[in-house]
């Protein structure tokens, strides 16, 4: 069962951590505004990491069907592409790069 906060989250608090998180660490986020189906982020890391991160808010966010389509064409080519659902799955993701 979801807690509360994470039934009040939005997709726009989850992203905004993981601008945070990636600051921290000096890289940089892109967003991909205008590519629909794309991941929401693609993340650059120092020694030439690239993650691909598509974000949604804990409860009620879902796929489109593009975007399944997209994430496994990305994969397929070796990328890695992550879904990010809360604040903890951004940290998760980035401590075990």
């Amino acid at each position: 069962m979801r807690t509360i906060q994470e039934r009040l989250t939005t997709e726009d608090v989850v992203e905004n951590h993981l601008i945070r998180r990636v600051k921290v660490l000096l890289g940089r986020t892109i967003k991909l505004r205008f590519m629909r189906g794309w991941p929401d982020r693609v993340v650059l890391l120092s020694g030439g990491v690239v993650l691909f991160v598509e974000t949604k808010r804990p409860v009620g966010g879902v796929y489109e069907p593009l975007q399944l389509r997209i994430h496994k064409m990305l994969r397929g080519m070796g990328f890695a592409v992550y879904l990010c659902r809360t604040k903890d799955d951004i940290n998760e993701m980035l401590e075990n790069l």
